[in-house]
């Protein structure tokens, strides 16, 4: 489960919707990653990961920041793979 939180953190820096990656801040959505990763058990769809995704900015950053839902479409689709490709879910 641990390769997985750090698969969703690094995909969320790597997508970096709310611009704090710095280049230097491998650590920066690890936070977030751990609040999205017990709701995807809940997820059928990448649009549900996407529609938790957005929450989580929302309520740890907010809705200004966190910005459209669309923002996270990308970060969504590839959490939605891993998260099937590790048979977890």
């Amino acid at each position: 489960m641990e390769i997985f939180w750090r698969g969703v953190s690094n995909i969320l820096l790597e997508e970096d919707p709310v611009g704090l990656n710095f280049g230097d801040n491998a650590d920066e959505y690890d936070t977030e990653a751990s609040t999205i990763l017990p709701r995807l058990r809940q997820c059928g769809s990448p649009d549900d990961i996407r529609n938790v995704i957005y929450e989580e900015f929302c309520r740890w950053f907010d809705v200004p920041t966190a910005g459209s839902i669309e923002k996270y479409t990308r970060a969504s689709e590839r959490i939605w793979q891993i998260w099937k490709e590790s048979g977890i879910g």
